[in-house]
């Protein structure tokens, strides 16, 4: 029997439970919030995958600014 007992440990595990359960709980929801029950088996919903997405959609966004603000350029110094 070993003396060196970790009493964080407990508190440890019974935290990582918990956020496994909070994660699985939300993945779930986001899941089912989907309509289409086809591309529910094959999104990927973990916190990497929807940060990739916002930042995907924040890149096409910051494009579209740029090509809004260049047509205006180009329309400006072709049509004056």
């Amino acid at each position: 029997m070993s003396f060196n007992h970790d009493f964080n440990r407990n508190l440890n595990d019974r935290a990582k439970a918990q956020a496994e359960i909070q994660d699985f709980s939300r993945r779930e929801k986001n899941r089912m919030d989907l309509p289409d029950e086809s591309k529910r088996d094959h999104e990927d919903f973990s916190y990497a995958a929807q940060k990739r997405k916002r930042r995907l959609d924040k890149i096409i966004g910051i494009a579209a600014i740029f090509l809004v603000l260049y047509f205006v350029y180009w329309f400006l110094t072709n049509a004056l």
